[in-house]
């Protein structure tokens, strides 16, 4: 395609996203890089340039991961097809895709997970609901909650997996749970039984790799 855009995604699955905006001009007549205040807008691309969403839905931004369209409108997300068709209103306040088909999301100030056919799995009474993990051998998953000042582990049936308490929970793998107490970071199982000690500066969990890496 001939240059048009403000900016254009490398392939996500087999599509691209791509962005124009309307940019101020100097005395000289030279584009200033920075787009005017709310006139970026989103589009996606098919792997040919065709247009699966155009510009004409004004929205403020689009995404896609494992096949499922995320777009946002008036502040507020939402998920469309293939044809930009409303598959979940635009109603949340935050709104991120995981795999299986589910999504996070959140309004009012309080955490849900639906699928991606707009199926509340999880209803709308956690403050804050992240860490999704996968258990292939329940074949179930189990997401961090936290109400308040207390942090618990819940499974796709909103089942406790790890009781709510004022345990720092920071992430969790399908085995193990990151936990922080004061600076420093500790791995435990899921009853809670210390695999590695709290001696370590830093933990997270390296997406690509699928490993804990920590340092001391």
């Amino acid at each position: 395609m001939k240059p048009q855009f403000c900016s254009a995604s490398a392939s996500i699955d087999g599509c691209y996203i791509v962005s124009k905006g309307e940019h101020e001009y100097d005395e000289h007549k030279n584009r200033k890089e920075e787009h005017l205040p709310n006139t970026e807008k989103f589009a996606l691309l098919d792997s040919k340039g065709n247009f699966i969403i155009d510009f004409k839905n004004n929205y403020d931004f689009v995404g896609i991961a494992d096949g499922i369209i995320q777009v946002k409108r008036n502040n507020l997300y939402g998920v469309v097809n293939s044809k930009n068709e409303i598959i979940i209103p635009f109603e949340y306040d935050e709104l991120e895709i995981q795999n299986q088909g589910i999504i996070i999301v959140k309004k009012n100030n309080k955490a849900s997970v639906l699928t991606n056919e707009n199926k509340i799995i999880i209803p709308f009474i956690y403050d804050e609901i992240f860490s999704f993990t996968e258990n292939k051998q329940a074949n179930s998953f189990y997401v961090i909650v936290s109400m308040g000042d207390k942090k618990g582990v819940i499974d796709n049936y909103n089942q406790f997996i790890v009781g709510p308490s004022k345990i720092d929970l920071q992430f969790i793998t399908d085995k193990s749970i990151c936990i922080k107490k004061g600076k420093k970071f500790s791995l435990t199982d899921y009853k809670l039984k210390a695999l590695l000690p709290i001696v370590f500066d830093a933990m997270y969990f390296d997406m690509g790799k699928k490993r804990n890496l920590c340092r001391e």
